[in-house]
């Protein structure tokens, strides 16, 4: 259970923080109690559009979180088997369109 105030409040904050193992750990914690946490469910397209918006300008250890939490988000809403679906029929899309058989 997480502290719902506290991690509001650091989720709210998280673009006054600078500090990038800081900020690491904040998504991290965004991807992992997001869905546990009603507060969080109620934030998340705001956090996620702040977090695609500031994606290039962030560190690598950053941008791994991000990846990180939003995978971690899509797959406990729509469930492992459907999430590996939709992976498998964009790769095959891909392949159709820029690999030459």
């Amino acid at each position: 259970r997480t502290p719902n105030p506290v991690f509001a409040q650091l989720v709210r904050d998280l673009d006054l923080i600078r500090v990038t193992t800081a900020r690491s750990v904040v998504i991290w914690m965004i991807g992992e109690y997001g869905s546990k946490s009603g507060l969080i469910k109620d934030l998340l397209p705001a956090v996620f559009s702040y977090l695609a918006a500031c994606f290039m300008n962030e560190e690598v250890e950053s941008k791994l979180q991000i990846l990180n939490c939003i995978s971690k988000v899509i797959i406990l809403f729509y469930g492992l088997v459907h999430v590996f679906g939709i992976l498998i029929l964009h790769t095959l899309h891909f392949i159709c369109i820029h690999v030459s058989v």
